[in-house]
């Protein structure tokens, strides 16, 4: 098992991308590349199932072990080539580990259908792949298919010790979700539960381990309404957990916050902690 990051972490959106500046390629709406990959797998005759956002994967061999999450580091074997069947990308007889909030947004999607030992292939629509930037091997605006099989997966515990020990500081009573996001209810309420699909009105203060706030609407300043679906992915996971009325907080890994992409209020690869009431949804 090989553990540097190759060439190939093309799958990492780390190499250097240069703008095509070849005549521009015709550009597909998300649904003629659906098409297009539809009769890519026609063509194989393959048994294909396809996600909400347009991924297919085709599951060769189910496999025996656990499912990854976005927050594991994950162990596989692959080849990467385009529709056309040329090759940009090839571990060959070796496999290699990385973590899967570093992949591109179609292999963290594809790759959590598939358990450990499995095999099989995730083909990706460009805007889940590389979008409009190109390389030397890949063009712009590039369906890309994968053909992997999963080695292992093994759990982020880093950040994961950090939240504990943070709420073991605080004496707080919290609950983990699968994905690893906690929570801890300090007031039930007594309304329904949100979904993603809903608006929800709150107020809240987030921060960081360090307990350095980054962002706050608290009373008695008037609440904020946003959709639940527009936020980071740990207020999606954790929020519905809460009843309309109820207080409490929410502690969340970074691959369910901001990952490696810094701000000016929030480092790279932080774990954030949210004090939370929600008011109301709709």
């Amino acid at each position: 098992m090989k553990k540097h990051f190759f060439h190939l972490l093309l799958l990492t959106g780390l190499i250097g991308f240069i703008a095509c500046k070849k005549s521009d390629p015709i550009v597909l709406t998300p649904a003629e590349e659906d098409v297009k990959i539809k009769e890519f797998i026609a063509k194989k005759n393959w048994s294909a199932q396809a996600t909400a956002e347009g991924v297919h994967y085709v599951i060769d061999s189910v496999g025996k072990g656990a499912t990854p999450l976005l927050t594991d580091y994950v162990n596989i074997k692959f080849k990467g080539y385009l529709l056309d069947e040329v090759l940009f990308s090839n571990s060959k007889d070796s496999s290699y580990e990385f973590k899967m909030s570093n992949l591109i947004q179609g292999l963290q999607i594809g790759l959590q259908k598939f358990k450990v030992g499995g095999k099989g292939k995730i083909l990706i629509p460009s805007a889940y792949a590389f979008g409009s930037q190109s390389s030397t091997t890949v063009p712009a605006n590039s369906i890309v298919v994968f053909e992997i099989e999963l080695k292992s997966a093994k759990a982020t515990n880093y950040e994961d010790d950090l939240l504990k020990a943070f709420i073991t500081k605080k004496g707080w009573s919290a609950q983990s979700t699968p994905e690893g996001v906690y929570y801890v209810i300090d007031s039930v309420g007594t309304g329904a539960n949100p979904a993603v699909s809903n608006a929800v009105t709150v107020f809240y203060k987030g921060y960081l381990l360090d307990e350095t706030v980054f962002d706050s609407r608290l009373r008695p300043n008037t609440p904020v309404e946003f959709g639940l679906s527009n936020v980071i992915k740990g207020w999606q996971i954790g929020l519905p957990k809460f009843k309309s009325g109820s207080k409490g907080k929410l502690l969340i890994p970074s691959a369910y916050a901001y990952g490696s992409t810094a701000t000016t209020a929030i480092p790279a690869n932080s774990p954030l902690i949210f004090e939370i009431e929600l008011v109301s949804f709709r």
